[in-house]
């Protein structure tokens, strides 16, 4: 398997709890380890679930930008930047759950694609056709990279549910009425001063902001998972120099097949996704260097979730490279042979034709979701220099701000 034994079970698990509190509109099959679909009151939970991130991400970002452009309240730069890291936040969230309702049965056979695959072994028999010494390395080589990136994802977003729920908990006890918390819509701001909310109150508080920031993370991460997984699978299906042409071009196929069905399934995520983690990298980029002053246990949150949404947007990014690389060579070498035989071997026209055929229709893989141009490497470098570029800006627009 692709995984190791902790990584699939820790995967698996993760999953299975989506499927159990109807985050996802799936049930999970633990002995075939597939999802099924969701019905009846399952159904109705995730619809329940999709209907309050519509509506949170609506109210939020709208009293966000009527607290910010007005001009009756002077807000602090803390409380401006926890203000647009909370509307990205549900915007991001609402877009996991705007894909998941407009497409939910090709979601779910992209994800059993996924999980179908990760269950196949590599034959390690010598009697096997297919088995060599160096196809065994590659394959092992390949699933620790793999296994390393899983266990990776999985530690970061367990530990960054506590960090933000001590940020969330420090800004919802002192500010209840900041215009980017949901208890700024039913809370009492008349009534109270900062830092003098009653202890019987306290839950009411922290409750739906826990709620939206584990939603925020974890929905995050599904997408995630499948993207690293599903790009995996596909880079380690090249096959490597010493095959055949054949079974290279087959391998392409599959590879190509996987990445339509890829950009097929996921386009509305695709489209989207990256830009605002990308913003929210380069806003939590200027909250470490500028804010790091303040509170700790605010402060902390910067770093921390910034690394964790960099490393969720850039490496799937990064193996979806290797695979446009790796489908290159494939090209290359298929052009090759067209003009080898074109040259040497005038004779056979016919063979000629077919693969001539078959090579123009072996287009490089993209990702046809969007602005998000996954498949090539130079996306990656040009991200970076934004986010660099956004967080100078920000730097200088507030060099004076107070906090």
């Amino acid at each position: 398997m692709l995984l190791s034994s902790s990584a699939r079970f820790g995967f698996h698990t993760f999953v299975s709890f989506l499927c159990l509190t109807k985050l996802i509109p799936y049930s999970w099959n633990r002995k075939r380890c597939q999802l099924t679909h969701s019905k009846g009151f399952g159904l109705f939970i995730f619809h329940l679930h999709s209907t309050i991130t519509f509506l949170l991400c609506l109210a939020v970002n709208y009293r966000i930008c009527r607290a910010y452009l007005g001009t009756d309240k002077k807000f602090t730069l803390v409380q401006k930047v926890m203000g647009v890291f909370g509307a990205a936040g549900h915007a991001i969230t609402a877009l996991a759950f705007i894909q998941l309702e407009l497409q939910r049965v090709e979601v779910m056979e992209f994800c059993n694609r996924v999980l179908s695959n990760l269950e196949k072994e590599i034959p390690h028999s010598p009697k096997s056709k297919t088995y060599s010494l160096e196809k065994v390395e590659c394959y092992e080589k390949h699933r620790k990279v793999l296994t390393r990136h899983m266990l990776i994802g999985l530690i970061m977003m367990i530990t960054n549910i506590p960090i933000h729920a001590m940020q969330v908990s420090q800004f919802a006890a002192s500010s209840p009425c900041a215009p980017y918390l949901i208890t700024s819509f039913y809370f009492d701001c008349k009534t109270y001063e900062q830092n003098d909310v009653p202890a019987d109150q306290l839950f009411f508080l922290l409750f739906p902001e826990f709620y939206t920031v584990t939603k925020f993370l974890i929905m995050n991460f599904f997408f995630w998972t499948f993207l690293i997984t599903g790009l995996g699978i596909t880079r380690n299906g090249y096959k490597d120099s010493q095959d055949s042409q054949r079974d290279r071009i087959v391998a392409y196929r599959s590879v190509q097949l996987f990445g339509t069905i890829l950009n097929g399934s996921l386009w509305f995520y695709l489209s989207f996704f990256s830009h605002i983690l990308f913003f929210i990298m380069s806003l939590l980029l200027f909250g470490t260097i500028r804010l790091w002053k303040v509170d700790p246990r605010v402060s902390l949150t910067y770093p921390g979730c910034g690394f964790r949404c960099g490393y969720e947007v850039l490496s799937p990014m990064i193996i979806a490279g290797k695979v446009d690389t790796a489908s290159g060579n494939v090209l290359s070498d298929m052009k090759d042979v067209v003009t080898r035989i074109a040259v040497n071997k005038k004779g056979m026209r016919k063979n000629n034709k077919i693969l001539a055929k078959m090579y123009k229709s072996c287009k490089g893989l993209q990702c046809n979701a969007g602005n998000f141009f996954m498949f090539t490497n130079f996306f990656v470098i040009s991200s970076l220099d934004g986010v660099v570029e956004t967080t100078f800006d920000l730097l200088v627009t507030f060099k004076d701000e107070a906090v």
